[in-house]
Protein backbone atom coordinates (compact mmCIF):
# COMPACT_ATOMS: atom_id res chain seq x y z
CA UNK A 1 0.00 0.00 0.00
CA UNK A 2 1.17 3.56 -0.77
CA UNK A 3 -0.25 4.98 2.79
CA UNK A 4 -2.36 4.88 4.70
CA UNK A 5 -6.02 3.72 3.64
CA UNK A 6 -5.21 3.91 0.48
CA UNK A 7 -4.87 0.54 -1.83
CA UNK A 8 -3.89 -0.02 -5.59
CA UNK A 9 -4.72 -3.11 -7.27
CA UNK A 10 -1.09 -4.72 -6.73
CA UNK A 11 -2.12 -4.20 -2.88
CA UNK A 12 -4.85 -6.52 -3.43
CA UNK A 13 -3.22 -9.88 -4.33
CA UNK A 14 -1.44 -9.76 -1.37
CA UNK A 15 -4.65 -10.00 0.73
CA UNK A 16 -5.71 -12.42 -1.55
CA UNK A 17 -6.10 -16.49 -0.87
CA UNK A 18 -4.86 -18.55 -3.73
CA UNK A 19 -7.41 -18.83 -6.38
CA UNK A 20 -9.60 -21.22 -8.04
CA UNK A 21 -9.66 -20.75 -11.75
CA UNK A 22 -12.87 -19.73 -12.19
CA UNK A 23 -12.40 -17.00 -9.51
CA UNK A 24 -9.48 -16.04 -10.88
CA UNK A 25 -10.10 -15.18 -14.69
CA UNK A 26 -13.89 -14.48 -14.42
CA UNK A 27 -14.53 -13.03 -11.25
CA UNK A 28 -11.64 -11.27 -10.19
CA UNK A 29 -11.24 -8.68 -12.67
CA UNK A 30 -14.84 -7.79 -11.90
CA UNK A 31 -14.61 -7.28 -7.88
CA UNK A 32 -11.00 -6.04 -7.46
CA UNK A 33 -12.29 -2.48 -8.69
CA UNK A 34 -15.55 -3.18 -6.07
CA UNK A 35 -12.57 -4.25 -3.03
CA UNK A 36 -10.65 -0.45 -4.01
CA UNK A 37 -13.64 0.98 -3.76
CA UNK A 38 -14.50 -0.61 -0.28
CA UNK A 39 -11.17 -0.06 1.52
CA UNK A 40 -10.23 3.22 -0.13
CA UNK A 41 -13.85 5.22 -0.88
CA UNK A 42 -15.90 3.28 1.86
CA UNK A 43 -13.83 1.36 4.47
CA UNK A 44 -17.00 2.65 6.77
CA UNK A 45 -18.55 -0.65 5.63
CA UNK A 46 -17.85 -3.42 7.76
CA UNK A 47 -16.83 -6.79 5.74
CA UNK A 48 -19.45 -8.71 7.93
CA UNK A 49 -22.08 -6.31 6.33
CA UNK A 50 -20.69 -7.57 2.87
CA UNK A 51 -21.70 -10.89 4.62
CA UNK A 52 -24.70 -10.34 5.31
CA UNK A 53 -26.00 -9.02 2.02
CA UNK A 54 -24.17 -12.01 0.34
CA UNK A 55 -26.35 -14.37 2.92
CA UNK A 56 -29.92 -12.42 1.59
CA UNK A 57 -28.76 -13.16 -1.58
CA UNK A 58 -28.61 -16.84 -0.86
CA UNK A 59 -32.09 -16.63 0.62
CA UNK A 60 -33.05 -15.13 -2.74
CA UNK A 61 -31.36 -18.22 -4.17
CA UNK A 62 -33.17 -20.62 -1.83
CA UNK A 63 -36.53 -19.16 -2.92
CA UNK A 64 -36.66 -18.98 -6.86
CA UNK A 65 -35.14 -21.99 -7.02
CA UNK A 66 -37.47 -23.78 -5.41
CA UNK A 67 -40.53 -21.38 -5.64
CA UNK A 68 -40.40 -19.84 -8.42
CA UNK A 69 -42.05 -22.19 -11.14
CA UNK A 70 -40.12 -22.98 -14.88
CA UNK A 71 -36.97 -21.66 -16.15
CA UNK A 72 -37.23 -18.17 -14.46
CA UNK A 73 -36.97 -20.02 -10.76
CA UNK A 74 -33.69 -21.71 -12.39
CA UNK A 75 -32.46 -18.58 -14.00
CA UNK A 76 -32.99 -16.03 -11.11
CA UNK A 77 -31.89 -18.62 -8.48
CA UNK A 78 -28.55 -19.42 -10.70
CA UNK A 79 -28.21 -15.29 -10.72
CA UNK A 80 -28.46 -14.64 -6.94
CA UNK A 81 -26.01 -17.87 -6.25
CA UNK A 82 -23.57 -16.24 -8.32
CA UNK A 83 -24.14 -12.40 -6.46
CA UNK A 84 -23.61 -14.57 -3.29
CA UNK A 85 -20.77 -15.93 -4.26
CA UNK A 86 -18.94 -13.03 -6.18
CA UNK A 87 -19.80 -10.99 -2.59
CA UNK A 88 -18.55 -13.86 -0.27
CA UNK A 89 -14.92 -13.17 -2.62
CA UNK A 90 -14.50 -9.78 -1.71
CA UNK A 91 -15.45 -9.45 2.58
CA UNK A 92 -12.67 -11.76 3.17
CA UNK A 93 -9.78 -9.62 1.77
CA UNK A 94 -11.75 -6.57 2.56
CA UNK A 95 -11.51 -7.84 6.36
CA UNK A 96 -7.94 -8.48 6.23
CA UNK A 97 -6.85 -5.42 4.00
CA UNK A 98 -8.97 -2.91 6.71
CA UNK A 99 -7.95 -5.72 9.55
CA UNK A 100 -11.12 -6.04 10.92
CA UNK A 101 -11.01 -10.02 11.38
CA UNK A 102 -13.02 -11.62 14.04
CA UNK A 103 -14.18 -14.61 14.83
CA UNK A 104 -17.59 -13.56 14.69
CA UNK A 105 -17.27 -12.47 10.91
CA UNK A 106 -15.49 -15.84 10.52
CA UNK A 107 -18.43 -17.72 11.70
CA UNK A 108 -21.01 -16.10 9.42
CA UNK A 109 -18.84 -16.71 6.44
CA UNK A 110 -18.86 -20.20 7.45
CA UNK A 111 -23.43 -19.73 7.98
CA UNK A 112 -23.23 -17.91 4.67
CA UNK A 113 -21.60 -20.28 2.48
CA UNK A 114 -23.75 -23.50 4.39
CA UNK A 115 -26.49 -22.26 3.73
CA UNK A 116 -26.30 -20.82 -0.38
CA UNK A 117 -24.34 -24.67 -0.75
CA UNK A 118 -26.73 -26.63 1.62
CA UNK A 119 -29.81 -24.91 1.21
CA UNK A 120 -29.09 -23.99 -2.24
CA UNK A 121 -28.67 -27.80 -3.05
CA UNK A 122 -31.96 -28.74 -1.10
CA UNK A 123 -33.60 -26.22 -3.41
CA UNK A 124 -32.37 -27.22 -6.60
CA UNK A 125 -33.39 -30.85 -5.91
CA UNK A 126 -36.77 -29.55 -5.17
CA UNK A 127 -36.57 -27.67 -8.61
CA UNK A 128 -35.12 -30.76 -10.22
CA UNK A 129 -38.35 -32.81 -9.07
CA UNK A 130 -40.40 -30.59 -10.40
CA UNK A 131 -39.61 -31.38 -13.72
CA UNK A 132 -39.33 -34.99 -13.12
CA UNK A 133 -41.78 -36.79 -15.48
CA UNK A 134 -41.89 -40.21 -13.85
CA UNK A 135 -41.21 -42.07 -10.56
CA UNK A 136 -37.65 -43.56 -11.69
CA UNK A 137 -36.17 -39.92 -12.62
CA UNK A 138 -37.41 -38.48 -9.56
CA UNK A 139 -35.90 -41.43 -7.54
CA UNK A 140 -32.69 -40.58 -9.35
CA UNK A 141 -32.73 -37.05 -8.76
CA UNK A 142 -33.09 -38.04 -4.61
CA UNK A 143 -30.80 -39.94 -5.12
CA UNK A 144 -27.82 -38.18 -6.54
CA UNK A 145 -29.24 -34.73 -4.43
CA UNK A 146 -28.63 -36.95 -1.48
CA UNK A 147 -25.11 -37.56 -2.48
CA UNK A 148 -24.41 -34.30 -3.60
CA UNK A 149 -25.61 -32.20 -0.29
CA UNK A 150 -23.91 -34.79 1.80
CA UNK A 151 -20.38 -35.02 -0.28
CA UNK A 152 -19.92 -31.45 -0.83
CA UNK A 153 -20.88 -30.42 2.77
CA UNK A 154 -18.56 -32.69 4.56
CA UNK A 155 -15.83 -31.51 1.69
CA UNK A 156 -16.60 -28.12 2.65
CA UNK A 157 -16.30 -28.86 6.84
CA UNK A 158 -13.66 -30.73 6.45
CA UNK A 159 -11.54 -27.82 4.56
CA UNK A 160 -12.69 -25.59 6.96
CA UNK A 161 -10.91 -27.96 9.93
CA UNK A 162 -7.47 -28.21 7.96
CA UNK A 163 -8.08 -24.04 7.72
CA UNK A 164 -8.52 -24.21 11.73
CA UNK A 165 -5.93 -26.45 12.49
CA UNK A 166 -3.34 -24.64 10.60
CA UNK A 167 -4.03 -21.30 12.89
CA UNK A 168 -4.22 -23.30 15.96
CA UNK A 169 -0.51 -23.08 17.10
CA UNK A 170 -1.11 -25.67 20.08
CA UNK A 171 -1.56 -28.67 17.41
CA UNK A 172 1.48 -28.11 16.30
CA UNK A 173 3.07 -29.86 19.43
CA UNK A 174 -0.02 -32.97 18.85
CA UNK A 175 0.91 -35.85 17.07
CA UNK A 176 -1.18 -36.83 14.40
CA UNK A 177 -1.27 -39.93 12.36
CA UNK A 178 0.05 -40.48 8.84
CA UNK A 179 -0.50 -43.11 6.04
CA UNK A 180 1.60 -45.25 5.85
CA UNK A 181 1.29 -46.04 1.64
CA UNK A 182 2.59 -49.40 1.41
CA UNK A 183 -0.11 -50.53 3.76
CA UNK A 184 -3.15 -49.10 2.24
CA UNK A 185 -5.31 -50.99 0.11
CA UNK A 186 -4.72 -50.89 -4.07
CA UNK A 187 -7.93 -49.08 -5.10
CA UNK A 188 -6.39 -45.87 -2.71
CA UNK A 189 -2.93 -45.86 -4.57
CA UNK A 190 -4.05 -44.01 -7.69
CA UNK A 191 -6.04 -41.06 -5.06
CA UNK A 192 -2.07 -40.81 -3.47
CA UNK A 193 -0.49 -40.49 -6.92
CA UNK A 194 -3.11 -37.69 -7.85
CA UNK A 195 -2.66 -36.42 -4.54
CA UNK A 196 1.28 -35.97 -4.71
CA UNK A 197 0.85 -34.79 -8.29
CA UNK A 198 -1.62 -31.89 -7.10
CA UNK A 199 -0.04 -31.09 -4.56
CA UNK A 200 3.39 -30.54 -6.76
CA UNK A 201 1.46 -28.64 -8.94
CA UNK A 202 -0.42 -26.18 -6.33
CA UNK A 203 3.45 -25.48 -4.62
CA UNK A 204 3.93 -23.47 -7.97
CA UNK A 205 4.54 -19.79 -7.68
CA UNK A 206 1.53 -18.41 -9.00
CA UNK A 207 -1.56 -17.02 -6.89
CA UNK A 208 -4.49 -19.77 -8.60
CA UNK A 209 -4.95 -23.74 -8.92
CA UNK A 210 -3.73 -25.38 -12.03
CA UNK A 211 -6.71 -27.36 -11.92
CA UNK A 212 -10.97 -27.78 -10.72
CA UNK A 213 -11.77 -27.11 -7.13
CA UNK A 214 -14.90 -27.46 -5.41
CA UNK A 215 -15.51 -23.88 -6.45
CA UNK A 216 -15.92 -25.10 -10.46
CA UNK A 217 -18.26 -27.89 -9.08
CA UNK A 218 -20.46 -25.18 -7.54
CA UNK A 219 -19.89 -22.77 -10.61
CA UNK A 220 -21.11 -25.83 -12.87
CA UNK A 221 -23.82 -27.07 -10.66
CA UNK A 222 -25.43 -24.36 -9.46
CA UNK A 223 -24.93 -21.38 -12.16
CA UNK A 224 -24.40 -23.00 -15.37
CA UNK A 225 -26.35 -25.90 -15.46
CA UNK A 226 -29.74 -24.43 -14.24
CA UNK A 227 -28.89 -21.38 -16.73
CA UNK A 228 -28.57 -24.15 -19.61
CA UNK A 229 -32.76 -25.28 -17.99
CA UNK A 230 -30.79 -28.98 -16.79
CA UNK A 231 -31.74 -29.11 -13.04
CA UNK A 232 -31.91 -33.09 -13.17
CA UNK A 233 -28.05 -32.92 -15.13
CA UNK A 234 -26.55 -30.28 -12.71
CA UNK A 235 -27.78 -32.32 -9.61
CA UNK A 236 -27.06 -35.64 -11.37
CA UNK A 237 -23.21 -33.93 -12.93
CA UNK A 238 -23.08 -32.52 -8.97
CA UNK A 239 -23.46 -35.71 -7.05
CA UNK A 240 -20.55 -37.63 -9.24
CA UNK A 241 -18.30 -34.80 -8.88
CA UNK A 242 -18.87 -34.60 -5.12
CA UNK A 243 -18.18 -38.05 -4.60
CA UNK A 244 -14.87 -38.17 -6.10
CA UNK A 245 -13.95 -34.95 -4.40
CA UNK A 246 -14.63 -36.10 -0.93
CA UNK A 247 -12.86 -39.13 -1.24
CA UNK A 248 -9.69 -37.34 -2.63
CA UNK A 249 -10.45 -34.10 0.20
CA UNK A 250 -10.42 -37.35 3.04
CA UNK A 251 -7.71 -39.12 2.04
CA UNK A 252 -5.75 -36.32 1.09
CA UNK A 253 -6.92 -34.69 4.35
CA UNK A 254 -5.14 -37.69 6.15
CA UNK A 255 -2.14 -38.27 4.23
CA UNK A 256 -0.85 -34.50 4.50
CA UNK A 257 -1.04 -34.26 8.23
CA UNK A 258 1.91 -34.61 9.95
Amino acid sequence: MNERNHFTKDDIDTFLTKQPLWTKFVLQPLFKPLILFFVNQAPWVHPNFITIISLLFSFLEIYFFSFIPGYMGLLFGAIFFEIAYFLDCIDGPIARMLNKNSKFGTALDISADSLRLGGGTLALVLKALSYSTNPTSGKEILFWGIILITCHMASMWIGYKQLFDSLDPKLDSKPCAKINRTQTILILKPIFWLINFFSKLSKNDRNYWLFPTSVELETVVYFILPLLNRPKIAIIVGGIWSLVNLVCTVVGYVYTTN
